[in-house]
């Protein structure tokens, strides 16, 4: 089979517009992204719930759960995902000061930080997500708001 230069240019757009789904791909498929662009660069945050095989009790009842907070940051322009030297998380629930939470690395290369978070069922948080990229040396803030829908 020969692929002749439209067709191999017609592959590679293909293959760029999978490849920039790819933080989706570490998620369940229940976890919905949700991506915000600040000051040149986009921030993708996702959540999940993080059951405990191990605990007591039917978890449908439960007020808090534990929750797996995702989060990717790529440059807006080329899509490629960009280092940070450090990146935390600022959960509270509405009306409150939060708590900080710091994210560590899940999928390097792929540059996808990951932190667990305790979370009251039935309550809007908002989440801060803090990150200084490595190229930059500026800390960026970008606001998510999150609640437990199950």
């Amino acid at each position: 089979m020969t692929i002749t230069t439209s067709g191999f240019r017609i592959w590679l757009v293909v293959w760029l517009i999978v490849l920039s789904a790819a933080p989706a791909w570490s998620q369940s498929p229940d976890a919905a992204w949700t991506t915000k662009t600040v000051h040149g660069y986009r921030f993708a945050f996702a959540v999940e719930t993080a059951l405990d095989p191990n605990a007591a009790g039917d978890p449908r009842h439960a007020r808090e759960m534990d929750h797996r907070v995702v989060v990717s940051i790529r440059d807006a322009r080329s899509g490629r995902p960009v280092q940070a030297s450090a990146v935390s998380l600022d959960v509270a629930e509405q009306g409150y000061k939060g708590s900080s939470v710091s994210m560590q690395v899940a999928s390097a290369g792929a540059e996808i930080y990951e932190a667990r978070v305790r979370m009251q069922r039935g309550l809007t948080h908002r989440v801060l997500v803090h990150a200084t990229p490595e190229a930059d040396g500026r800390t960026l803030e970008a606001q998510f708001e999150y609640r437990h829908h199950h």
